[in-house]
């Protein structure tokens, strides 16, 4: 009992003696020391963010390549079939209900066809770009004109579009407004408008961990 006791008495004054040191931790710095920490700190923060972003675009990009590819093999897999339609929505439908029991609602049939389309549309793997998501990807896959497609496309990635204005500029028809314009600058001009925060701090906010685990959030 007596050693506890003195135990406790004894880290109680450890304690105190660790706060007084502290105390006079920081009372001995200067403003500019303090300052220069500061900076320390801010850079650190600028090295973590710049990293996370970095690995963000690059699992995001590599779950695009993915989606492609299993585009491609459903493609293949349906020409065994000799493309007929039967074929190919028994194996959508098959494929849909295994993937959906090990990785989740994220590899449901709707998300498969638009992989399946996706294959489709852009042929050259080599040309998707890493700026885009797969959300963007798939906003583009509903234009129907390859030049108006790929307008939009340069457009956000040039003006760093999140998928919310993208969305918005297709559904404004804005290639089809320039290319009937005579003042394509002020066509230019009115549809930033609206835009607010879209732009690319919005692009990249969906979290990774049902993409990585089990893609359940997959859009």
């Amino acid at each position: 009992m007596n050693i506890k006791l003195k135990m406790r008495n004894s880290n109680h004054w450890l304690e105190k003696l660790g706060g007084a040191d502290r105390g006079m931790s920081e009372k001995s710095i200067t403003l500019q020391e303090q300052s220069s920490i500061d900076t320390t700190y801010q850079n650190i923060r600028a090295i973590l963010e710049k990293a996370r972003s970095t690995a963000y675009r690059a699992v995001n990009f590599a779950m695009v390549q993915a989606y492609w590819e299993i585009g491609r093999i459903i493609v293949v897999e349906e020409q065994k079939g000799e493309e007929r339609a039967e074929y190919g929505k028994a194996l959508i439908k098959e494929l849909s209900r295994r993937l959906t029991r090990d990785y989740g609602k994220g590899l449901n049939q709707t998300n498969l066809w638009y992989m399946r389309q996706f294959y489709l549309t852009f042929k050259n793997p080599h040309a998707l770009r890493g700026e885009l998501t797969w959300t963007h990807y798939r906003l583009l896959l509903k234009v129907e004109k390859e030049e108006a497609r790929d307008f939009y496309m340069i457009e956000a990635i040039e003006n760093r579009w999140s998928t919310r204005e993208l969305e918005r500029q297709t559904n404004s028809l804005l290639y089809e407004r320039l290319a009937l314009s005579k003042d394509r600058e002020k066509v230019l001009e009115l549809s930033t408008k609206g835009a607010g925060n879209t732009g690319a701090k919005g692009c990249h906010q969906r979290p990774l961990r049902a993409g990585i685990l089990r893609l359940d959030s997959l859009q």
